[in-house]
């Protein structure tokens, strides 16, 4: 008896000990839940209005900024930076380096600060501790897809071709869509970020981040601005968004028609907004009349297509609704689990 019930003892004891090990969430998990919260989507657009890239950044909280790579910039005019459907409102340019492929951008954190307080305040890791073979973890928006992360190791850590710095080599896979996403480790430390991959003929993935020592270590009086010229959004235009998020379109139609210059967002985001607005107050016609303007002038943007088929779901069309939800969707799938602008 005294035997029966000890192994009966020992089994509950592993019992139980399996159920609370296997209850445990995995690292990856541990990791997404610290680190999602602070990587965003980052898109720049062409002065005419079209797309130029769809990135990844990093929000640096204790900093105020958000780091990306340069490249995602490049010749464009205007960017902005969204987490999940909510806009991030850019500052100034604190770093512009295409040599390096860093660019950092400041936020004005009083912007809607009950957002902001939700981001998580990611920490940098000691890379003194880097090791090659370490889990590595990539976080970013590939192809658009927000926030998906990746595991794999660190797999080298190589020169530059100028033998100046050094990146980090790793096996976890990034797509286009994840420059500027975080790469970080077991405890969901910034060790850098993605920047580049190279793939050959026979499917072999050789993935790159720039080290976060690097992108840390410069002087912000001194720091290298490439850009040819900087552009800060309309006080006019900003106050009229501000009044159409609250749901106040007359007061936002007011403010944006009274803008001279929208700066981040463009003409073609202006027309978008007013055509929001007046759907908001359920004229239909004069909302169709800005949509399409808006479409003229930026045919990538799918927030556009999705308010254009509404208009024809209210109409009672849904040949045409169908129609232009479907070219919303193609232009961007995450339209189908993230609210419209």
């Amino acid at each position: 008896m005294i035997a029966m019930r000890s192994s009966l003892f020992s089994l509950s004891f592993f019992f139980l000990l399996y159920t609370e090990v296997c209850g445990q969430k995995n690292p990856a998990e541990k990791v997404y839940e610290k680190v999602n919260g602070a990587v965003v989507s980052v898109i720049t657009y062409h002065k005419d209005g079209t797309q130029h890239s769809q990135a990844s950044g990093v929000v640096l909280k204790s900093r105020g900024w958000v780091v990306t790579n340069f490249h995602v910039f490049g010749d464009a005019t205007s960017i902005y930076a969204m987490h999940y459907g909510r806009k991030l409102k850019l500052d100034t340019v604190v770093r512009a380096d295409s040599k390096n492929d860093i660019l950092i951008i400041s936020l004005d954190m009083t912007f809607e600060p009950e957002f902001y307080a939700k981001i998580p305040d990611i920490k940098i890791a000691d890379l003194s501790k880097l090791r090659i073979g370490q889990n590595v973890y990539a976080i970013g928006s590939p192809l658009g897809y927000e926030n998906t992360i990746t595991s794999g190791i660190i797999s080298g850590i190589r020169p530059s071709t100028d033998s100046t710095r050094q990146f980090i080599q790793i096996s976890a896979p990034f797509s286009p869509g994840s420059s500027g996403g975080a790469a970080v480790n077991d405890k969901g430390e910034l060790i850098g970020i993605t920047t580049f991959k190279e793939t050959n003929v026979q499917g072999t993935y050789i993935g790159f981040a720039i080290r976060i020592d690097d992108v840390l270590q410069f002087d912000p009086a001194t720091a290298k601005k490439d850009f040819s010229q900087e552009k800060k959004p309309d006080v006019v235009f900003q106050t009229g968004f501000f009044e159409y998020q609250h749901g106040h379109y007359r007061a936002a139609m007011k403010y944006i028609r009274e803008s001279k210059f929208v700066g981040l967002h463009e003409e073609y985001f202006a027309n978008y907004i007013l055509g929001r607005c007046y759907e908001g107050l359920a004229i239909t016609d004069s909302a169709m009349i800005y949509f399409e303007t808006a479409v003229h002038l930026n045919p990538d943007y799918a927030d556009t297509y999705l308010g254009i088929s509404r208009i024809y779901m209210q109409h009672g069309d849904m040949e045409k609704a169908m129609e232009y939800q479907h070219r919303a969707y193609s232009l961007d799938p995450s339209l189908r689990v993230r609210k419209p602008e």
